[in-house]
């Protein structure tokens, strides 16, 4: 067990590029806004507080995760349950309950997390996401497969057009 915390190193995105990553494992999800020197205003963004919406599309394969914090641009991140190196089981959420989120910003050149929130999300979402990713879980799964749906689907939409694809959402008005 690993004790997240502000001011503090976060190992598993050493050597990570910039950029925003999500996972599931079998203690909820996490979306990583892994920028490089965010400024305050950025790591601002990401408090309580402040806004929150996060949506999903199936693409070729791939989960995008879509997000959206405080006065930030909408993000993407690419998700594959295949590559959920902690993930042993998608736990289903009971009614009013749902998957829990941490959010975090981390400084891409030194790993420090600079901001961290926990969300619930809706019971809603959460479901549709987890009916999502087992469908991808059953689905044959080769890198090379998945490395050539990534590069293709970045080519061919933008995250606005993404976002506009995007069927199932939670949101926080802050």
């Amino acid at each position: 067990m690993s004790i997240l915390q502000v001011g503090q190193p976060y190992a598993p995105i050493t050597g990570r590029p910039e950029g925003v990553i999500f996972d599931i494992d079998d203690t909820g999800a996490k979306l990583i806004y892994n920028f490089r020197a965010p400024t305050d205003q950025e790591v601002a963004a990401m408090g309580a507080g402040n806004p929150f919406e996060i949506r999903f599309v199936e693409l070729d394969g791939i989960l995008w995760i879509l997000s959206r914090c405080g006065s930030l641009s909408w993000t993407d991140a690419p998700y594959e349950p295949h590559l959920s190196a902690n993930l042993t089981e998608l736990r289903r959420p009971e009614e009013g309950q749902g998957l829990g989120l941490t959010l975090m910003m981390t400084d891409a050149d030194t790993t420090v997390i600079r901001s961290l929130r926990l969300i619930g999300l809706g019971t809603k979402f959460s479901l549709a996401l987890i009916d999502a990713a087992e469908r991808l879980q059953v689905q044959p799964f080769s890198v090379q497969a998945y490395s050539a749906s990534l590069r293709g689907t970045m080519a061919r939409y933008t995250t606005r057009q993404l976002v506009s694809m995007a069927g199932d959402y939670f949101r926080l008005k802050g």
